[in-house]
């Protein structure tokens, strides 16, 4: 089962191929709970339709689908964004339900894309407290994505020099601290144009950007369209 809690920002995965697993859960008021279920042969079928094994999820094996997995980590801000497009209510309810299972695949791939590297790659890495003050780093960048450090601020702040903060970073997250800044301003554009209330130019400012025609170069790079051209697709 994945949870995915929003605003607290915690996500969860539990498998476990050995117990009936039962869940009981207490949301404060205003708290909002996503739950997927599914059996591993479904989730298996999704990821290998031929049936095969993949290299990239060693949990989707033969030999790791026999271990018990209990893994929590953050939401980044790609999975924020579908997440809040799965509350989406500018649609017709089967309308809903049909975009709502393809953000549901979408969010299991993202998940699944994001699993924790492989540390052997950089050894540095090994060491729990470098890999804790690279986790602080991307947790300042989620907190200030409109205003973020500078790489030498950043790496000032977390306790690492400035070649770790950059080499680790690219190795936990698979992106450059400054291309991670950029995926996260760009992914909360798309959340603000999804809720419809502030135009283009409103969006740019809103993120950081002085000049909008910047705003919506960067958006057209990331998603393969303009804001404008988005928001229409969106509306209709």
């Amino acid at each position: 089962m994945i949870s995915q809690i929003d605003p607290a920002g915690q996500s969860f995965f539990i498998y476990n191929p050995k117990d009936e697993l039962k869940a009981g859960i207490s949301l404060p008021h205003g708290k909002r709970l996503i739950a997927v279920k599914l059996r591993f042969d479904r989730l298996h079928r999704l990821f290998m339709p031929d049936g095969g094994e993949s290299d990239e999820i060693p949990f989707l094996g033969r030999t790791d689908m026999q271990r018990p997995i209990y893994d929590q980590r953050a939401v980044d801000a790609g999975q924020r964004v579908i997440l809040d497009a799965l509350w989406s209510k500018r649609l017709s309810d089967n309308a809903l339900r049909v975009a709502q299972l393809g953000y549901v695949l979408e969010l299991l791939g993202h998940y699944f894309h994001s699993s924790e590297p492989d540390t052997a790659a950089c050894p540095f890495l090994k060491d729990e407290d470098n890999l804790r003050r690279i986790h602080d780093a991307k947790a300042v960048i989620l907190d200030q994505w409109q205003d973020p450090p500078t790489i030498k601020q950043l790496a000032d702040r977390v306790g690492l020099n400035e070649y770790r903060l950059k080499a680790g970073f690219k190795e936990v997250y698979g992106n450059t601290v400054y291309g991670y800044v950029m995926d996260t301003r760009l992914n909360h554009a798309r959340r603000m144009l999804d809720q419809g209330r502030l135009s283009v130019n409103e969006v740019a400012f809103e993120i950081g950007y002085h000049n909008p025609s910047h705003f919506i170069a960067a958006f057209k790079r990331k998603f393969g369209v303009t804001p404008k051209k988005y928001t229409k697709v969106e509306a209709n």
